[in-house]
């Protein structure tokens, strides 16, 4: 089965530069990389446009939500990740 969406939670990326050999390996030719929010990343098929819906950070958890569109097709897609204390 082929992916369209796939998120991927805990990766402490920053969204510097030296981040891009990361984000090469895990996404594959065809896909687009979205950096939700520190910890939250999107790899997503080029055929979709997403909007950002709503993003909300509290002390123990960060809420993101995403639409994607494809012919006329929405997927709302809410994540929900847990702050562990540092």
């Amino acid at each position: 089965m082929d992916l369209d969406v796939l998120v991927i939670t805990e990766n402490w990326l920053t969204g510097e530069a030296s981040d891009q050999k990361i984000i090469d390996a895990v996404t594959p030719a065809g896909y687009s990389f979205h950096l939700a929010a520190l910890r939250v990343s999107i790899p997503f098929h080029d055929s979709l446009n997403y909007e950002t819906y709503l993003r909300f950070q509290d002390k123990s958890f960060e809420t993101y939500q995403l639409i994607f569109v494809s012919g006329g097709i929405l997927v709302h897609i809410a994540i929900i990740n847990r702050l562990h204390p540092i």
